[in-house]
């Protein structure tokens, strides 16, 4: 039975690929259970787990994040990598999640993209994982 990772430290560096080896499936932050997040249609698209009201404040406090695209160059292997870290935020805890999938929704973490930094991510991811079948 695959089992919920519930993280307590204040400020944390997890990494997706050791947690689902491990048999994580799914993941709490501070209480929350993290599911999804949206982006907010506001001009600097925020990003958070939960809802809005009608005037875009938190229905409660939920967690904001930031997803963030990279492009490693592996000198050991000679090889470009496209990787995420999603960052969470609450108060003031910060969780950070190295090798998150926006294809694969890591940890049944599931984003939207809406934002032009976040479908530009995930066409780098599809593009990257595209080029790795061909190989």
């Amino acid at each position: 039975m695959p089992k919920p990772f519930i993280e307590r430290k204040n400020n944390a560096i997890l990494d997706v690929i050791e947690l689902q080896k491990e048999g994580y499936t799914d993941i709490h932050f501070q209480g929350v259970h993290l599911l999804g997040g949206s982006e907010s249609n506001k001009p600097y698209n925020e990003c958070f787990f939960g809802e809005l009201d009608s005037k875009g404040a938190f229905l409660e406090s939920k967690p904001v994040y930031q997803l963030i695209g990279e492009i490693d160059y592996d000198t050991k292997d000679s090889k470009e990598s496209f990787t995420q870290t999603l960052q969470i935020f609450l108060d003031s805890s910060t969780l950070t999640l190295l090798n998150y999938s926006l294809l694969d929704s890591s940890l049944n973490i599931k984003l939207e993209c809406n934002s032009k930094e976040s479908k530009a991510i995930l066409e780098r991811a599809n593009t990257k994982r595209a080029d790795t079948k061909r190989f």
